[in-house]
């Protein structure tokens, strides 16, 4: 009878794991085919189509690839989770219309895409919200003069935007506003547009920081432009890479510009690249930044700027508008003229610093209200600098460089080497120069070059002087003898009196201790150079330090460095401190480098340095008291450890448990019967 009861046991449990499997790969089947068959759900809940889900809102995941043919109106708060998938939209207009608080997709490789064959698409989503964002995805097809994604302004007139890692690809503007904004705020990174128009408009009033879009780590393409239009509010661009190419028929020429700001917006460009400037742009079209006749301020703290009719451009219409046009520049490079010349005397170009190329004579005309306090500039912009600002010019090869404002000056001055020539223009009254310079003078004052007055229109070349290099034959020896001393020039020199000549260009000569001798060196043209020559104090150095003797420990003793004077010789004086350093920050046995710091009576000092070795007594090796112990940070390798698919061994527990309360039951059952 055990026997019996032990098969059915058995028997038992293989029929228990078995429906188990079936029941749970049953309802994987169920589960497969609810995918297959539904497009989307919410939590646990299936719909056989996205309309039905949308319509309830929340969180609705997409199951599968759809075509959308008809325009779908969501009304609550909705997150729509593309995943992988592909929505196609076959509608007119735009499929999905949201009056609702909030609305997000998301994706990861999934999207959505307009067909060729359908003309009529205006975009993907009308969207009347407060807040709304993209976050990831592919979204590309063309439309028939619409915008993917057009924000209406809702009742409350204020918004967010977030968009992140999304990819697009179309013909026309890609987000924009439809509607003013009261305020609007939010960021746009880590995307990549690629359209023939413009990429992003905002339509903002309210200027200020609370309402701030960020747009950062962009790369856009766009064929006419601008990449981004803003009407108000404030923007801040960085490390964005924007192209406009200017492959483009009709439109407004003005508008070929990376960057478009109008009705008073405030910008700032902290850094990235704004060009307008490739091969297929049209003639007089293309700016970097360009402020329309409505106004604006653009403040450039650095980037790269290029546009074919010029690299800034601020305009004024002071009859319509009557807004200011200010752009003011601190820092960057920039290709193309900077043009301010509606000449309404409320439009300006400050350029406190950066690089300027390209510039023409447009730059230059007196109806261009342009101030310049700092920079390097390629073209003579003097006539725009403004008075008591330092400037030279520098010519290197055959090309000039204007340098203007104090800064620019001092770093120009320090990097002109023999054969430049240096133009002194405005508030420069004393250089050091190297030699073989040559400097003229146009600052209209007497000028003081290397400690010699240039009157002004004066031109010279500064002379080259020899360098001169004294060496001592007992450096280091610290012994009372005499000293022999070496002048040894990089030109032939003349003779000096009292020295013997080696060569063209050495001479030596022997001291006794404390002798002292100002030496005026010449060359062949009588260029004059003075050394000092110093011999004091020989045999009052700072002793050497012959050696120090290896430390032994016994087993348990700590060597503690900066304790403590080890054993010592020296040659002459008295030492009156010696400080000793490891140079490996340890207390442990090894080989130290000990720095010491001595000095004699007489105050002079020297450094000497000696290496110690110290060792354990009877230690054949640099081991610590604790090897061999085990390492609390070791991971632990498991070894005879029981493994199993479970991490926890729960399975495997559960198992066994529920084997032994089955053999328990039947069991007592089998035993309470025989008894009876």
């Amino acid at each position: 009878m055990k026997k019996f009861l032990g098969v059915l046991l058995s028997f038992s449990l293989m029929l228990t794991m078995f429906t188990a499997t079936v029941y749970a790969e049953e309802n994987a089947d169920a589960a497969n085919a609810k995918e297959v068959t539904y497009e989307a759900k919410i939590g646990e809940t299936f719909y056989e189509t996205l309309g039905e889900a949308l319509t309830i809102g929340g969180e609705v995941q997409l199951l599968k690839d759809v075509s959308v043919n008809e325009i779908m109106e969501i009304t609550n708060d909705t997150t729509l989770d593309l995943g992988d998938f592909t929505i196609t939209d076959n509608a007119a207009a735009r499929p999905f219309v949201v009056r609702a608080e909030n609305f997000t997709i998301k994706a990861n490789n999934g999207g959505m895409v307009i067909p060729e064959s359908n003309k009529q698409a205006y975009g993907f989503v009308e969207a009347y919200v407060n807040n709304f964002s993209i976050l990831g995805g592919n979204y590309t097809g063309n439309t028939d003069n619409g915008r993917l994604f057009r924000i209406n302004a809702p009742e409350s007139r204020t918004g967010t935007i977030n968009v992140d890692g999304i990819v697009v690809n179309t013909n026309n503007e890609i987000i924009g506003h439809k509607g003013t904004f009261a305020s609007y705020s939010g960021s746009i990174r880590n995307s990549q547009f690629d359209t023939d128009l413009r990429a992003l408009y905002f339509d903002i009033i309210d200027t200020t920081e609370a309402s701030t879009i960020t747009i950062n780590n962009t790369k856009a393409v766009a064929a006419r432009g601008p990449v981004i239009e803003v009407s108000g509010g404030n923007t801040v661009l960085s490390n964005n890479d924007w192209t406009v190419t200017g492959d483009y028929e009709g439109g407004y020429s003005w508008a070929r510009a990376a960057v478009g700001v109008g009705y008073g917006a405030n910008v700032t460009i902290q850094s990235g690249k704004y060009h307008a400037d490739s091969d297929f742009m049209k003639a007089n079209e293309g700016y970097g930044v360009y402020i329309y006749t409505s106004g604006g301020t653009v403040t450039i703290e650095g980037g790269s700027f290029a546009g074919t009719k010029a690299a800034l451009r601020a305009d004024v219409d002071k009859g319509t508008y009557n807004n200011p046009a200010n752009i003011i520049v601190h820092n960057g490079e920039f290709h193309g003229d900077l043009l301010a010349g509606t000449n309404t005397g409320i439009e300006n170009i400050t350029v406190n610093g950066g690089s300027f190329n390209g510039l023409t004579e447009a730059t230059l005309d007196s109806k261009n209200n342009v101030q310049i306090e700092g920079g390097v500039f390629d073209l003579d912009v003097m006539n725009k600098v403004g008075e008591g600002k330092e400037a030279i010019a520098v010519t290197k090869d055959d090309k000039t460089d204007y340098y203007i404002g104090k800064e620019k000056v001092e770093e120009a001055l320090g990097n002109v080497t023999n054969g430049d020539k240096v133009d002194l223009l405005q508030n420069v009254t004393d250089v050091q120069l190297p030699d073989g310079v040559t400097v003229e003078n146009k600052t209209g004052n007497d000028v003081t070059v290397n400690g010699e007055i240039i009157k002004d229109n004066e031109s010279i070349t500064i002379d080259e002087i020899p360098t001169v290099e004294v060496t001592y034959s007992n450096e280091g020896n610290w012994t009372n003898a005499d000293v022999t001393v070496t002048i040894k020039a990089s030109e032939p020199i003349e003779d000096i009196q009292g020295w013997t000549k080696v060569d063209e260009q050495t001479f030596t000569k022997v001291y006794a201790d404390n002798e002292h001798e100002d030496v005026e060196v010449k060359d062949r043209t009588g260029n004059l150079v003075k050394v000092i020559v110093s011999v004091k104090n020989i045999d009052k150095q700072a002793p050497e330090i012959r050696g120090v003797s290896d430390i032994t420990l016994v087993q348990g003793e700590k060597f503690d460095p900066l304790k403590g004077i080890y054993a010592y010789d020296y040659q002459c004086g008295e030492i009156k401190e010696i400080q000793v350093t490891p140079s490996i920050d340890t207390n442990v046995v090894g080989v130290y480098k000990l720095e010491y710091s001595a000095s004699d009576l007489a105050g002079n000092i020297t450094k000497m340095t000696r290496t110690v070795t110290v060792k354990l007594k009877g230690a054949a090796s640099n081991q610590g008291p604790n090897s061999g112990k085990p390492n609390a940070n070791q991971a632990n390798t498991g070894k005879g450890a029981v493994a199993t698919g479970d991490h926890a061994d729960v399975g495997l527990y559960v198992s066994l448990l529920a084997m032994s309360v089955l053999g328990i039951v039947v069991l007592a059952s089998w035993k309470k019967k025989h008894a009876l």
